[in-house]
């Protein structure tokens, strides 16, 4: 599952983290009834957090909301990417928040120790989820470890590139 600018108020936040918690949600789609399922992992894609990214508002407006909606549901692995608003403190808030596996997020696991990571899907899908820290170029620390990650891939493999911004506007 994906979703992007998720902490903007309780009320938005909280009913799409319900909808993502949901074990199954069905949609009517040209007058056919769809079902789908809960991820098992949930990519978050910028702007966790607004205004301005402290531990509290992080607390308030992100991770409580999505606490209470995995409640008693399962939870899924969580990744994210930061967007403008998660750079204003230089990303301190967000690294605390979904850098420490140890931690984890509203009660889900967390795997990535930076704010950049790429993921082997099944059927040689790679999701490769960029940080472009407030416009700039890739760091050479994520350009090494985006090539390390190209080494493992092989002529087939097929790829989803989550970027905090919506670069095809430009």
């Amino acid at each position: 599952d994906y979703t992007a600018d998720i902490g903007d108020g309780w009320n938005s936040t909280y009913a799409i983290a319900d909808a993502i918690a949901r074990p199954e949600l069905e949609l009517q789609h040209d007058g056919a009834t769809e079902k789908t399922r809960a991820g098992r992992l949930l990519v978050f894609g910028g702007d966790e957090v607004y205004p301005y990214p402290t531990r509290a508002e992080y607390d308030v407006r992100t991770e409580t909301p999505y606490k209470m909606a995995f409640a008693a549901r399962e939870h899924p692995d969580v990744f994210a990417i930061p967007g403008n608003h998660d750079w204003y403190d230089s990303l301190v808030a967000f690294s605390r928040t979904f850098c420490r596996p140890e931690r984890g997020f509203a009660g889900c696991p967390t795997r990535q120790t930076r704010s950049y990571f790429a993921l082997k899907l099944p059927a040689n899908w790679w999701l490769l989820a960029i940080d472009l820290q407030l416009g700039a170029d890739l760091d050479e620390p994520q350009v090494q470890y985006f090539q390390k990650v190209a080494s493992r891939m092989d002529d087939s493999a097929r790829l989803i590139f989550c970027v905090p911004e919506p670069r095809w506007i430009l």
